[in-house]
């Protein structure tokens, strides 16, 4: 009797340490990898990475179609993301002079990213080089081929000088919701001659439905991340005057399929004594559920 007694106690405190860890919504945890030239009491509550690994019983070859072509690739890792259907098995292709890496979503099966590099590419392109509304049609198109483009928002294009194709146009591709970015994205490379060089697919479609915390909610959140930053400074609040921006908030589901949100957070640190400025970054997860 007394032996059932000792169990069952112990699996109350079993049970009892598993709910006080569970994370409360709206809990703020600061994430790995802030600056801090301060002193702050920074602390890495949770790390968000990829984690790259080997699958020792994966098929080392396969042939995958992108963009039309068939490529005869081989595997050589795998990649594992803190976003939902984010694990990718990545392959790839050399052969003169021509290097191909493709990403398969483990879940899904989709060539999740895809980069081709031809240093010959070049040669033969005689053609007038395209706009950069020419080549956001192509993005458009091929995107298309995946998911209706007119679902996202183009929020960053980067125009980048590349020898092995004079230039490029990289496409963000982001689903908005209400104004506020969410992890459902999409990067396309379109080269100026027109032809799709890279994709990189993060979530894609998995944001579709989502909805954002209500006005009261997101008062909690911001108090919350408010108390949050309070904290970290504490520490030094007598050596600086502090003032915080959120140069970015983003709303993301997690790999376990719970949604949060990712602040990313800009402090500056100012003093009679210290000139210039001291300014920190860091990013804050907020969880909704």
């Amino acid at each position: 009797m007394k032996k059932i007694i000792a169990i069952f106690i112990s699996l109350l405190m079993i049970i009892s340490l598993a709910s006080c860890t569970q994370t409360e919504p709206y809990s703020v945890l600061e994430v790995g990898g802030y600056d801090n030239f301060s002193g702050a009491d920074h602390q890495s509550e949770i790390t968000l990475e990829i984690e790259n690994y080997s699958k020792i019983l994966k098929s080392s070859k396969k042939t995958v179609k992108v963009n039309g072509v068939d490529w005869d690739v081989e595997y050589y890792a795998s990649q594992k993301g803190y976003l939902y259907k984010n694990n990718l098995d990545c392959y790839e292709k050399k052969s003169d002079g021509v290097y191909v890496q493709i990403g398969i979503n483990e879940k899904t099966g989709v060539v999740d990213s895809y980069s081709w590099v031809d240093v010959n590419y070049c040669e033969n392109k005689t053609d007038p080089e395209l706009s950069e509304e020419d080549c956001l049609n192509i993005a458009k198109t091929y995107l298309n081929e995946f998911i209706d483009s007119d679902d996202y928002e183009v929020i960053n294009t980067r125009y980048l000088e590349i020898p092995e194709y004079r230039a490029i146009y990289d496409f963000e591709f982001v689903r908005m919701i209400d104004g506020v970015k969410t992890s459902d994205k999409a990067n396309i490379g379109v080269s100026v001659f027109g032809d799709v060089i890279s994709h990189l697919f993060i979530s894609l479609g998995e944001m579709d439905g989502a909805v954002l915390p209500t006005n009261e909610e997101m008062q909690i959140i911001q108090d919350n991340v408010d108390n949050k930053v309070k904290d970290i400074y504490d520490n030094v609040s007598e050596q600086y005057d502090i003032s915080y921006n959120i140069s970015d908030k983003v709303l993301v589901k997690l790999s376990n399929g719970k949604y949060a949100f990712e602040y990313y957070i800009t402090v500056d640190l100012k003093t009679e004594n210290i000139s210039p400025e001291i300014t920190e970054t860091t990013k804050l997860l907020i969880y909704l559920d």
